[in-house]
């Protein structure tokens, strides 16, 4: 037999519903101070119901305890604790886990991060279309900026909903799991060219931060080291006209979108040159 110790950071609620049930409950901490039951917090239909109101920048933190012969963590099974793609989700989007696991007496953690929401689009557009020039960029990165822009989409749509005379070109709704999405393509369309540009500028500031050619001589020995500094100018104006098309689109205007063909679009050697001194 297994026993696992889980440290799960929940959402403020004034109900909460234990991740791994309530039998596996040990402990619950609110901004780092211990509750205790029938004081601070009770139990009914398999919830725990605190007594006080917390507030959105409380720490709510669930520990549990839990003794099985399973995975702590399996992506397509039901023999793990944890399932990344199982429908009976456990991990509360937006968050990040830290895992911890105790051998010898020694302490190895490690850390993922659950779904993000909203997401209007994926990663994997955003490498097709600059994928070779953002080179370095994580996952992790590219995601945040995503889910940045997808808040703004959001923001964006409710502003012009509320107006005197509302816009309500598009519209988003929320999924069975509680996850945003929107049919209309220029909602994606949108936070896929938004980000591509954010990216981009992000990067060529990055490139310009260390551009140039440094030389070093030792004796007969020269070395050399060139850094490129891209044009994106050519690149921008691309981005950028996709990006006001789904901008127009979503504020009311009528334009005719262009198709965008799958694969790496914008290519770092088509608009790349060499700087020296």
């Amino acid at each position: 037999m297994k026993q696992y110790s889980i440290s799960s950071e929940e959402k403020i609620k004034q109900k909460v519903t234990p991740a791994f049930g309530l039998e596996n409950v040990s402990s619950i901490f609110i901004n780092n101070e211990l509750q205790k039951l029938d004081e601070d917090y009770s139990i009914k239909d398999n919830r725990i119901i605190f007594n006080n109101n917390l507030e959105s920048q409380d720490k709510l933190v669930i520990n549990y305890n839990i003794d099985t012969n399973k995975k702590l963590i399996s992506k397509n099974s039901s023999n793990g604790i944890i399932n990344y793609y199982n429908s009976d989700n456990k991990l509360n989007e937006n968050n990040k886990y830290t895992i911890g696991i105790v051998i010898d007496k020694e302490l190895y953690e490690w850390q993922f991060n659950s779904k993000q929401n909203p997401m209007f689009v994926s990663n994997k557009k955003i490498f097709e279309d600059i994928g070779e020039f953002i080179e370095g960029f994580t996952e992790e990165y590219i995601n945040n900026k995503i889910y940045d822009n997808s808040l703004a989409v959001i923001e964006l749509i409710d502003e012009l909903a509320n107006l005197e005379d509302p816009i309500t070109n598009v519209t988003y709704e929320k999924d069975e799991n509680g996850f945003y999405v929107s049919k209309n393509r220029a909602v994606q369309n949108w936070v896929r060219y938004k980000t591509d540009i954010d990216l981009t500028l992000s990067r060529y500031f990055g490139i310009s931060y260390k551009y140039g050619s440094e030389l070093k001589e030792i004796g007969d020995i020269k070395i050399e080291r060139t850094v490129k500094l891209p044009y994106i100018d050519n690149l921008l104006e691309i981005l950028r006209k996709q990006f006001d098309e789904a901008d127009k689109v979503i504020r009311g205007t009528n334009v005719v979108a262009s198709a965008v063909k799958a694969g790496t679009k914008y290519k770092y050697d088509d608009w790349d040159r060499d700087t020296t001194w």
